[in-house]
């Protein structure tokens, strides 16, 4: 599996190392669903997890997947496989959150989104949107996302 910070992850032959397309894993992800370019492995339980977020020049809204050693969503701290519905938290950000990156506790997923503001019409008809973002002179925030 491959990951980029622009859509779905790509599935890759391990042998001859190319790429057998885009992966949905499984069901679980949409096809326009982004996707984060990183994952964080927790030895302790054996989970694997992953992020997407759906950004907007106002808010933003980050999704927490969390899967087992099958490679399965879980629904609880027992590694139970559930479907689809369980295995990931959703949580909404306030502004356009650019996360490219984050770590992981026995409980939490810890994101860090820098102080960012857009000009939302600048944002709307930019063809390159990233030139309407202006970094702030203020703090950044820290999000402790509850794990599955």
């Amino acid at each position: 599996l491959t990951l980029w910070e622009g859509g779905l992850p790509y599935k890759l032959d391990s042998l001859a190392l190319s790429t057998e397309g885009r992966s949905q894993l499984g069901g679980v992800l949409k096809e326009k669903d982004p996707f984060g370019a990183k994952a964080a492995y927790d030895a302790n339980t054996d989970r694997m997890l992953f992020y997407s977020n759906k950004q907007d020049a106002s808010s933003s809204v980050l999704t927490l997947y969390e899967f087992n050693s099958k490679f399965r969503l879980v629904s609880d701290g027992y590694g139970m496989v559930s479907d689809n519905e369980g295995g990931k938290v959703e949580v909404k950000m306030p502004g356009l959150a650019l996360i490219s990156d984050f770590a992981v506790t026995e409980n939490y997923a810890i994101f860090v989104q820098p102080p960012v503001a857009t000009n939302g019409m600048q944002f709307l008809m930019s063809k390159d949107p990233a030139k309407s973002c202006v970094l702030e002179s203020k703090s950044a925030v820290l999000h402790l996302v509850n794990r599955v």
